[in-house]
Formats: structure tokens, sequence, C-alpha cells
């Protein structure tokens, strides 16, 4: 009998490092990135221009007093913006495209709603929403560039997210 409580007693030990192990692994890759992420937000103190540029193209995206931001921990071409009461969410990403609309179907991983699209300066906004979620998916483009984005919730934030686009420049 004694000879079973001590295997019994590894038995357990071994089970229960293994199920430790597997909590920190789910941890260090679900958990640490966001928490990383958040970490490496700033609130804009005053009006602020967060600067994003891959392969020769450029998007100026302004970030309002009180909004916070942060830029990609891994890159430089996507950025998470949100609003001052920390509800509504702007995640961009730009991109060297000739075709906006692929670009947005293919960031928002469903179907949409028919694209509007609206000149906003010298840049052309295509949007439509996300069929059966409160978010809007679209991009602010200027020639072979789009700045894609989603932005959640859509109801109730419809200036702020106008507001926000209106200040966007793209250059290629």
């Amino acid at each position: 009998m004694s000879r079973r409580r001590p295997r019994a007693t590894l038995l357990i030990a071994l089970l229960a490092g293994g199920v430790v192990v597997a909590l920190v692994a789910v941890a260090a890759v679900f958990v640490a990135p966001q928490l990383i992420r958040a970490g490496a937000m700033k609130v804009a103190s005053t009006d602020t221009t967060v600067t994003l540029t891959t392969a020769g193209i450029r998007a100026d995206v302004p970030a309002p007093e009180g909004w916070a931001y942060v830029v990609g921990p891994f890159d430089d071409h996507t950025a998470t913006l949100r609003s001052p009461d920390g509800a509504m969410t702007v995640d961009v990403d730009l991109t060297a495209t000739d075709d906006a609309e692929q670009a947005v179907r293919s960031v928002a991983g469903g179907a949409v709603t028919p694209f509007d699209r609206e000149p906003v300066g010298g840049s052309t906004v295509v949007h439509a929403q996300i069929v059966g979620e409160d978010a809007i998916v679209g991009a602010v483009v200027s020639g072979g560039a789009a700045l894609v984005f989603t932005s959640r919730p859509a109801t109730g934030y419809d200036a702020q997210l106008a507001e926000l686009l209106a200040g966007i420049e793209v250059t290629s």
C-alpha cells in the first residue's frame, strides 16, 4: 500500500504541473500580447498625429486630445485608437492596394452591406457595415493606397468617426 501512495502523489504532482504549464502557455499566447499593447497605449494630451508607413506609402491619422492610441508593436502600418470614454475603438491598417473594397471585405471577415463612397478632402472614403455586428468597416483611399479601418461600435459614434476620417491623409 505504501508503494501506491508515492506513485499516486507523483501522478497528481505531474498532472498539476502540466495544468500550470498549460495555463502559463495560454496566458503567454493570448493574454500577454493584450497586456503589452495596453501598456504601450498613450493618451493624447493635445491634438496629435499618428504616422503610419509601409512600402512607400504614408498615412497621418489624427488622435484628438483625450483619445488613446497605440501603433502596432511589431510594425509601423497598424494602430488602434480609442475614444475618451473608452467605448469606441478604431483599428487601422495601412496597405498598398488597387481594390479597396476587397481589402475591406478581407478585414471584415464576413458579409458587409453595400459600400458607400464619399469624397473627403483629397481622398475617398469607402465604407460599409458588417452584417450582424455593430461595426463599420471601410478605407480612406488615395491613389494605390488605403487606410483600412474597423470601428466599433457604430451606433452612437458616427459623428466621431466622421470627424476622425476627415482628418486622415493618405499619400503614396
